[in-house]
């Protein structure tokens, strides 16, 4: 077992997934001996995580980071170190009360642990523990692992001949289940159980007759002494195996009710355990409380930012993630399409605004007498082999226009472009000016495009518009 705590990590970690998965473990802790403060601290381990909550993987970190007294044998981890017991197996009930903290009791009830087998060297320890009771021979399985750390425990602890000697100080091994030694009641008892034995056979051997002498080499045959021989050890072994079984059953009762007590009335079992255990507990317990409630917020906003995904996305988050990104990309590709859009419209306002000036020029030297003026212009930079962009100019004098009066010839003139098949409207613009001689011009610009292989009458188009607006005028 020295062997295992020498491994590099890499290794170690390896042979300890093997073990777990050979043996059929829960978990599986190296608890390792500090040579300066004597104490086991936790060297490796590994946690079957397969069907485990996250309360187990928790209270298993918490009880990584304790510490165990190395120099006293009344607890586990400890007991296999102290005594270089190469093998050592409690049961769940043995296992609660021979635990020295809350963490440790927690983390057994937590993770139902049935059964723990303890092994110790001059290492350190390791601990096997089985929330199922396994189906095959640990004790042989742990020997044929460990022959050596087994003929050396025979070696330093030879077995006892006698078959009527009482329990060691420290423990008793009965069927694979440790035993405390008796002490107080149950070691009174013991003794008057051994005593009532004793006395009972003594009288019997007191009367029984010796044989007669014979020079013989063979002894003559008694049945009557053959029977009372049979008969007292046989009794004595039924009482003394009764009498185990009461002590050991009584002990187990007192245990569970003294740990019910104590978990009913939330006392310490065990003296050594501080307040910072608790306050550790409290911190890690919060620190989840914490993590859940962001991983629900999280849920939450991928639920909100799923509603505004097109139908059909999936509930997966990356799905969502994926679906979101194309979003975005779509739609910051139509904001560039739109800017770009404004661009062009923002330069077909300047034109329209120089071509206003040029035609208000023109037209107030040309006729200056006249009060409704429509005239047509083509825009630079319009090609006549492709589509051609033409302004539609609407000009007013003499009076300042009311908004109403211009929204109804901009509303006539719209309706009337409307029904021409060979022209598309492109945008429009008004302006009120003065000129030099202080006559108020009010002038519409409205900027279409010829589309291509239509024929278009410029001239009968412009006497159509005049018509449109000085009829307006006149009203």
């Amino acid at each position: 077992m020295d062997g295992v705590f020498n491994l590099p990590e890499a290794t170690r970690s390896d042979f300890l997934r093997s073990l777990l998965h050979t043996f059929g473990c829960t978990y599986i802790c190296l608890w390792h001996c500090h040579s300066s403060s004597n104490n086991l601290l936790f060297l490796d381990g590994i946690y079957n995580n397969v069907s485990s909550t996250v309360a187990e993987e928790t209270l298993f970190n918490l009880y990584q980071r304790l510490t165990f007294d190395a120099a006293s044998d009344e607890w586990v981890p400890g007991a296999a170190f102290r005594r270089q017991m190469a093998y050592l197996e409690l049961q769940q009930l043995d296992l609660l009360r021979l635990a020295s903290a809350v963490i440790q009791t927690q983390f057994y009830l937590e993770a139902r642990i049935e059964r723990a087998i303890f092994m110790g060297c001059s290492k350190g320890e390791i601990e096997l523990g089985f929330s199922t009771i396994p189906q095959i021979d640990m004790k042989a399985a742990v020997k044929s692992l460990f022959p050596e750390d087994f003929s050396r425990q025979q070696i330093h602890h030879p077995a006892s001949s006698s078959s009527s000697s009482c329990p060691s100080h420290e423990f008793s091994s009965l069927r694979g289940v440790l035993l405390p030694a008796p002490e107080g009641e149950q070691e009174a008892i013991i003794r008057a159980i051994l005593h009532v034995i004793s006395s009972s056979s003594s009288p019997a051997t007191a009367t029984s007759q010796p044989p007669p002498y014979n020079n013989s080499a063979f002894r003559a045959y008694s049945s009557t002494a053959y029977n009372l021989v049979t008969s007292s050890s046989s009794s004595r072994f039924s009482l003394m195996k009764r009498s185990i079984e009461f002590s050991r059953t009584l002990h187990l009762m007192r245990i569970r009710d003294r740990f019910h007590f104590q978990h009913q009335h939330q006392l310490p079992h065990h003296p050594l355990i501080i307040d910072t255990q608790n306050a550790n507990n409290n911190k890690h317990l919060r620190h989840i409380i914490l993590e859940r409630r962001r991983r629900e917020n999280e849920n939450k906003c991928f639920r909100e930012l799923r509603a505004l995904l097109p139908p059909g996305t999936k509930k997966h988050k990356s799905s969502v993630l994926t679906a979101a990104k194309e979003a975005l990309k779509s739609l910051i590709a139509e904001i560039e399409k739109l800017n770009i859009r404004n661009q062009q419209l923002k330069t077909l306002l300047g034109s329209s605004s120089s071509s206003y000036v040029n035609v208000h020029s023109s037209s107030s030297s040309s006729s200056s007498n006249e009060r409704l003026n429509v005239a047509v212009s083509h825009v630079a930079g319009s090609s006549s082999s492709e589509e051609r962009m033409v302004d539609l100019q609407v000009a007013v004098r003499g009076e300042s226009l009311s908004h109403h009066r211009q929204s109804d010839i901009m509303i006539r003139i719209l309706e009337f472009l409307k029904n021409l098949q060979n022209l598309s409207f492109v945008s429009m613009a008004t302006n009120t000016s003065t000129n030099t001689q202080g006559t108020t011009i009010n002038q519409i610009i409205f900027r279409l495009r010829i589309l291509q292989g239509s024929e278009w009458d410029e001239s009968g188009f412009v006497e159509a518009v005049r018509r449109i607006v000085s009829n307006l005028i006149r009203n």
